[in-house]
């Protein structure tokens, strides 16, 4: 292996000398049965990549069990089988619908790929003290406080939430993938006699199986961790750049209202005049809202207000630029005009609870569309 017969010398004259460090070089070894490697999402990984580096891959007992089982490993190792993971529920920004999503683990390493950046939502919602009670909305459940808004491009957001990834090329032969079981099985249970062997004897070879064994731990940590894998399956395999944006919204209405301005098909399309039909919200485009608020005159009320205070924040602000670095002037909770405000007025002649929020939501997805720069409903014609 490269090493020289004196430095192998010294170094067993070193273990005469002391015996604890021949008890040590009978224990190290032996951590490779220890699980510091999690063969399930690995295995998860491959299935995505095709692509495992089992170079430096400790096999310990119940990852054998797992590879060497008769039986297929999908209980364990597909992590996007309803029920092996937190599913996610998805609702269509465009057409209302809500389902959960198929491959809730792959989406979620996905977007561990990426560290998202943070931006600063200065409304003066964020510091009251009196706590009033085509997108794609992915949550746990319609009650979640942590929500993720997919922004992009239609047919790569679809295949990424709704279609199963899975295996479309050739089957291997079954001749051949028996002879790969046999021989991983042989490596496998060779890898297992060095260690054991290693640490029977006592000998220098025994620190050298713990070095190898402890390079292989960082190099799965450090080296080639599951999202370096997946960022390389998302450029080279499937075609699909992530870029993650985070932000905090001081209630569930200010989310809400923050989804309706940033999504695309809040407004219908009117294809022949090639522009937006801002006099009404589009009833598919709001659909999605169904299983979070009941469809009702208060609800119709508040949709009614967005819209309005959609039309006149675009009408005072040539830009997002512009709405942003006026609310982070004067930070003033509402600036909109007093019509909309008597408008909208609680029958008590106070105002509805909502409304503050619904500028809150504007203004943060104003912020949004200023850090993100999404291309909007329609994409740009590339010559």
């Amino acid at each position: 292996m490269g090493v020289s017969n004196s430095s192998i010398s010294a170094f067993e004259a070193l273990l005469g000398k002391h015996a604890w460090i021949a008890e040590v070089a009978g224990i190290l070894p032996l951590s490779a049965l220890i699980e510091f490697i999690d063969i399930p999402e690995k295995l998860h990984i491959f299935q995505l990549t095709g692509a495992v580096p089992l170079w430096s891959w400790p096999i310990t007992p119940s990852g054998s069990r797992l590879l060497l089982s008769d039986q297929y490993t999908e209980q364990e190792c597909y992590f996007d089988r309803y029920g092996k993971s937190m599913s996610l529920l998805a609702l269509d920004g465009r057409y209302g619908d809500n389902y959960t999503l198929r491959n809730p683990e792959t989406v979620r390493q996905c977007l561990a790929t990426e560290t998202p950046r943070v931006i600063r939502n200065l409304h003066v919602n964020m510091s009251r003290t009196d706590p009033g009670s085509r997108t794609w909305m992915v949550t746990e459940h319609v009650y979640s406080a942590k929500w993720t808004v997919f922004y992009g491009e239609t047919a790569i957001v679809n295949s990424l939430l709704y279609r199963p990834l899975e295996h479309d090329g050739p089957q291997p032969s079954h001749f051949l993938a028996r002879c790969l079981f046999m021989v991983l099985r042989t490596l496998i249970l060779g890898q297992w006699a060095l260690v054991i062997g290693a640490a029977a004897l006592k000998g220098w070879d025994a620190y050298f199986t713990t070095f190898w064994i402890t390079f292989c731990i960082f190099s799965h940590a450090y080296l080639i961790p599951p999202r370096i894998v997946m960022k390389g399956w998302m450029r080279y395999s499937a075609g699909i750049q992530v870029k993650r944006f985070t932000t905090r919204l001081s209630s569930r209405r200010a989310l809400l209202n923050t989804i309706i301005a940033l999504n695309p098909d809040t407004f219908s399309w009117l294809s022949k005049e090639k522009r937006q039909d801002r006099t009404k919200f589009d009833e598919k485009g709001m659909k999605w809202l169904d299983p979070i608020l009941a469809p009702g005159p208060s609800r119709s009320e508040w949709e009614e207000a967005t819209r309005e205070a959609i039309n006149e924040a675009a009408q005072q602000y040539p830009n997002d630029e512009a709405l942003v670095m006026q609310m982070r002037q004067d930070k003033d909770e509402n600036r909109l005009s007093s019509g909309w405000n008597f408008n909208f007025l609680h029958p008590t002649g106070i105002k509805n609870y909502w409304q503050r929020f619904i500028m809150d939501g504007i203004y943060v997805a104003a912020e949004l569309r200023l850090e993100a720069k999404p291309s909007g409903r329609k994409l740009p014609v590339k010559i």
